[in-house]
C-alpha cells in the first residue's frame, strides 16, 4: 500500500540541496541508517510526523502524534468521519482499529454506521475514510445499500470538498474480489472528491495492513498540517477474542441414512470459559487433508522434508502446505501467479483469452492440468494464499451450555472430489483431541433483539438452521416472550431435518411459536423456503408490521431469493407500488430488522 505522490523511497528533504544541508554530519548520518530499515509505509508516515513537528515547532509545542487527548481545542479544526459498512463485523474491527490508531495521534475521528448515516452529509465533512465488505457477486453490505444508491444516482452532487481514503475487505476466491471498495473510490473521484491514499484491498491479515493504513492516514493529515480535533463516537462494537483451546467432546452423524451428504453435530469443551453471545461465530484453524497434501508433494516431484520459510518462519514443505497455505480453493491472482512463476505459458495465455473453471479447481488440480515447467518449493509457497481461519455459527447457548462451543458442520468436498480443509479436519478429529488456534468472534449485527418481545423471523436452509438453535436455547433460558418463528429448508424430511426432537419440545413449550419447512426433494413438486414464506404472506406482513426483526442464514443465492419474496409480500400485502414497496424495505434494512449470514454457493 503506497501512496503515488510519495514512490521515492527517500523523503526529498534528505535528498542533498538547501533542506539537507540543514543537518550536521552526525544528524543525517543517523537519518540514512534510519531510512535503510524502513518500509515505504513508515517513509510516508515518518514524512508526515517530521512536517507536523515543524509546524508545531514554532509554537513551542509538541508534535502533534504525542499531544495529549483533547490537546487540540479549537472547534474549527476538522473530524475524520471514519464510515463503517459491515454484516459480520470485520469492517468494524478494521475501522475501531484506525480509530484507536489515530486516538493516539491525537486526531481521532467520529467512528459511523453506514446503516445510520445521513449520505448527503458527505458535502459537509473535509475528510471521510471508508471501511467497506463486499458480498457475493460485488455487492455492497446491507448497511451501505443507501450509500451506494446515494453515489450512484443520476443526480449524486459534486463532492470537491470532500478527501477520502478507501479500505476494503473481500475475498479473493469470488470474481469480483472488494469490487464494492473499487466502486466507491471510483465513483467519488467522478464526483471530484480527492484520495488521500491509494486504496486497500484486504483479504486476510486486515490487523497489518489496518496498521499501515492508520500510520499512512495520520502522516499524510500531518503533511497538509491538518490536526483533527479528538472527538470519539462510540460505535457497535465487533470483538475478536485471543485464540484459545478445545477439547473435542463430542461428535453426532445427524443425516441419516442414505443421506446425500455428511452433517455433524460438534460439541468442543473450551479450555476458556466463552462469553459470546447468539448470533456469533468460531473460527477454526484447520489442517489440510495429508492425503492431498501427499499426492500434490508427487505431482510436484518434491520432498516433504523441503526446507521453505513462511512469514520468516523455517518449516518443513509438509508443514507448511498441511498447515500454512490454501491449497483447496484457486483464485485468479494464485492462477495467474502459477502460470507466470511455474513457466505455464498454456495456463497464461487461457487466463488472458478466456474465463477458466477456476471454482471447479484446487491447486493439485491446477498442477495436474498444467504440469510447471520451473517452480521451486519456496516459490510454491509463496504464491498460495494463507490458510486462513474459516468460521462455523455457533448453535449453542451461552447461558444453556456452560463451557461449551456446539458446531453444526456439513463435511464439504472440493469440485475435483477431495474432502475441504475445516470440515474434513473436524469431521475426523478424534474425541478426546485438543483443538488449537481457535477464537469466538462477535457477530453484531446478527443478534438477538434487545427488547425481548419483539417478535423474530428466522429463515434457513442447510446448516444455516444452527445460529436459530442457538436462539431458541437462549430463549428458552431466559424466558424470552416474542412470537418466534421458524422456516427451514432442506433436501429430505427422513435425512436432514437436523435437530428435529429439539424443534418438536420447543414447539410443546411454546419457546418456538411456529415451525414451516420445505423439504425439496420430496414429493413431486420442489418446495424452497420462500414459497412457504408465499403460502403465508399476510402472517409474514403481519409480523412485519409488529417490528419483527428478520434473519436469514444459509446459501447465499437463497438469500438473494428471500429478499425478494419479503419484497414481493410487502408490495402485494400492502397494495403498494415498486417504489413504495422499495421504500418500506430501505427502512427495514435501514433500521437494522433485516440481518444475513450467508455464505457463497
Amino acid at each position: 500500500m503506497s501512496d503515488p505522490e510519495h514512490e521515492s523511497s527517500t523523503p526529498l528533504f534528505l535528498s542533498g540541496g538547501r533542506s539537507g544541508m540543514a543537518l550536521t554530519p552526525e544528524q543525517r548520518r543517523v537519518v540514512d541508517a534510519l531510512c535503510h530499515e524502513l518500509t515505504p509505509e513508515q517513509m510516508i508516515w515518518l514524512s508526515g510526523y517530521l512536517a507536523g513537528a515543524a509546524g508545531w515547532s514554532s509554537q513551542s509545542q509538541s508534535p502533534p502524534l504525542l499531544a495529549p487527548q483533547g490537546a487540540a481545542d479549537s472547534q474549527s479544526l476538522p473530524v475524520v468521519t471514519i464510515l463503517v459498512g459491515s454484516e459480520t463485523g470485520k469492517s468494524l474491527l478494521v475501522a475501531q482499529h484506525i480509530t484507536r490508531r489515530l486516538e493516539e495521534a491525537g486526531m481521532v475521528a467520529q467512528l459511523r454506521d453506514l446503516a445510520e448515516y445521513n449520505p448527503a452529509d458527505l458535502r459537509k465533512v473535509p475528510y471521510a475514510v471508508f471501511c467497506v465488505s463486499t458480498h457475493g457477486e460485488g455487492e455492497p453490505p446491507l448497511p451501505a445499500a443507501e450509500l451506494q444508491s446515494y453515489l450512484q444516482a443520476s443526480k449524486a452532487p459534486k463532492l470537491d470538498r470532500l478527501q477520502f481514503a478507501v479500505f476494503g475487505l473481500g475475498d479473493r476466491s469470488y470474481p469480483r474480489f472488494c469490487q464494492f471498495a473499487r466502486d466507491i473510490d471510483e465513483r467519488l473521484v467522478s464526483l471530484g472528491a480527492k484520495p488521500l491514499l491509494q486504496r486497500v484491498e484486504c483479504e486476510g491479515d486486515h490487523e497489518q495492513q489496518a496498521e499501515n493504513f492508520a500510520q499512512a492516514l495520520s502522516a499524510r493529515l500531518l503533511a497538509q498540517g491538518q490536526a483533527p480535533r479528538l472527538e470519539v463516537v462510540p460505535g457497535r462494537g465487533a470483538a475478536r477474542h485471543l485464540p484459545t483451546a478445545a477439547m473435542a467432546a463430542e461428535r453426532l452423524l445427524l443425516s441419516g441414512r442414505g443421506a446425500s451428504k455428511a452433517v455433524y453435530h460438534i460439541e468442543l469443551q473450551m479450555e476458556q470459559n466463552p462469553t459470546y453471545q447468539p448470533g456469533d461465530t468460531l473460527h477454526i484453524q484447520p489442517c489440510n487433508d495429508p492425503a492431498t497434501v501427499a499426492a500434490l508433494l508427487a505431482a510436484m516431484g518434491y520432498a516433504d522434508s523441503e526446507q521453505v520459510q513462511v512469514n520468516d518462519v523455517t518449516v518443513s514443505l509438509h508443514q507448511a502446505l498441511l498447515e500454512r497455505c490454501e491449497i483447496t480453493t484457486v483464485s485468479q491472482s494464485v492462477a495467474a501467479a502459477y502460470g507466470q512463476m511455474a513457466g505455464v505459458n498454456a495456463l497464461t495465455e487461457r487466463l488472458e483469452h478466456e474465463t477458466l473453471p477456476l471454482e471447479q479447481w484446487d491447486v493439485l488440480e491446477m498442477v495436474r492440468l498444467f504440469p510447471p515447467q520451473r517452480l521451486t518449493p519456496q516459490g510454491l509457497v509463496d504464491l498460495l494464499r494463507p490458510l486462513a481461519p474459516r468460521a462455523y455459527s455457533i448453535c449453542s447457548s451461552p447461558s444453556t451450555h456452560e463451557g461449551e462451543v456446539h458446531l453444526l458442520v456439513e463435511q464439504v468436498f472440493t469440485p475435483p472430489g477431495r474432502v475441504g480443509a475445516a470440515s474434513g479436519f473436524l469431521a475426523t478429529v478424534p474425541v478426546g483431541n485438543m483443538l488449537q488456534g481457535l477464537s469466538w468472534h462477535e457477530n453484531p449485527y446478527f443478534h438477538l433483539p434487545q427488547d425481548p418481545t419483539v417478535p423474530i423471523l428466522m429463515i434457513a436452509t442447510g446448516t444455516g438452521i444452527a445460529p436459530f438453535r442457538s436462539f431458541m436455547a437462549e430463549a428458552r433460558e431466559t424466558g424470552r416472550r416474542g412470537f418466534h418463528w421458524l422456516v427451514f429448508g432442506e433436501r429430505h424430511f427422513r435425512t436432514d431435518f437436523y435437530y428435529q426432537r429439539e424443534w418438536q419440545r420447543l414447539l410443546k413449550e411454546k419457546v418456538l411459536s411456529r415451525l414451516d419447512v420445505a423439504f425439496s426433494r420430496d414429493g413431486f413438486g420442489r418446495v424452497h423456503v420462500q414459497d412457504r414464506l408465499m403460502e403465508q404472506a399476510q402472517l409474514v406482513y403481519g409480523q412485519l408490521q409488529e417490528g419483527a426483526h428478520v434473519y436469514v442464514c444459509g446459501g447465499e443465492a437463497m438469500e438473494k431469493e428471500v429478499r425478494q419474496t419479503l419484497l414481493g409480500i410487502i408490495q402485494s400485502q400492502g397494495s403498494l407500488g415498486a417504489e413504495q414497496a422499495q421504500e418500506v424495505w430501505r427502512q427495514i434494512e435501514k433500521s437494522r430488522r433485516y440481518h444475513r449470514d450467508v455464505y457463497g454457493g
